[in-house]
């Protein structure tokens, strides 16, 4: 939304792709594949997306072409999920996984002890129901290390929510934009939290997933998870937790 409001000096919650494309979208998808979505295997999904990837590539007019993604940057079936031929750069945004696992969990209408034991399953697939493409999501440690690379502009959503001008200065600049202070200033103020919540209780949010609202709905993992829960989580992620500095 960040980038939208950036890029077009306005911000819609519900027209969020005139600047950012999604890797797993579904009409292109359903109009490169030779199978019904509902009829597709996982291995052909992995097969076809090389040609998704440069669907997106020639048909989006805007520059830098911006791909949003879930992936693990990994290989699939031998298929590089993030082609390095076709990636100038990245950035990863990044999150305590405590709190992530709680956002997950609402957002996907799961229990967070089930959320919690997927985050540490090395096949661990974010598919959408009923259609064989989706997102490999691995383990959150694994899923982080991927992406934390000298080539990727690392982003802690903490820092962005404390600090969103200077962090997204930093997004801008590893997705090589040039910084208009003027705009970039516009921008954070269009995306305030209770802007985003505005909209939504007015039109609502395309996005949500299966929770009643999106916007300012988490309380922090201290007031959501119990002890035992936080401990699991610790366990199973520490060591990446400790590189990202959330131990």
């Amino acid at each position: 939304m960040l980038l939208n409001a950036y890029k077009t000096g306005a911000i819609d919650i519900n027209a969020n792709a005139n600047v950012t494309q999604y890797d797993c979208d579904a009409y292109i998808w359903n109009a490169l594949s030779p199978y019904p979505l509902t009829e597709m295997k996982e291995e052909t999904s992995v097969f076809l997306r090389p040609a998704v990837l440069l669907h997106l590539l020639y048909s989006t007019k805007t520059r830098p072409i911006i791909i949003k993604t879930h992936n693990a940057r990994m290989r699939a079936a031998g298929v590089e999920l993030i082609p390095p031929e076709m990636t100038a750069g990245a950035v990863y945004l990044v999150r305590d996984p405590r709190d992530v696992v709680s956002s997950f969990a609402k957002h996907l209408g799961k229990t967070v002890d089930e959320c919690i034991t997927s985050m540490a399953e090395e096949y661990n697939k974010l598919v959408r129901p009923g259609v064989a493409i989706g997102s490999w999501l691995t383990t959150w440690s694994h899923h982080a290390r991927t992406w934390m690379k000298e080539d990727a502009t690392v982003v802690r959503y903490e820092d962005l929510k404390a600090d969103t001008e200077g962090q997204f200065r930093r997004i801008l600049e590893g997705f090589r934009i040039k910084v208009n202070t003027p705009r970039l200033r516009k921008a954070v103020r269009l995306c305030d939290l209770e802007r985003l919540k505005k909209q939504e209780a007015k039109a609502g949010f395309v996005e949500k997933g299966l929770q009643d609202k999106f916007f300012g709905q988490g309380k922090g993992w201290q007031n959501e998870l119990t002890e035992k829960q936080a401990r699991r989580i610790e366990e199973d992620h520490g060591e990446v937790m400790k590189e990202l500095g959330y131990l």
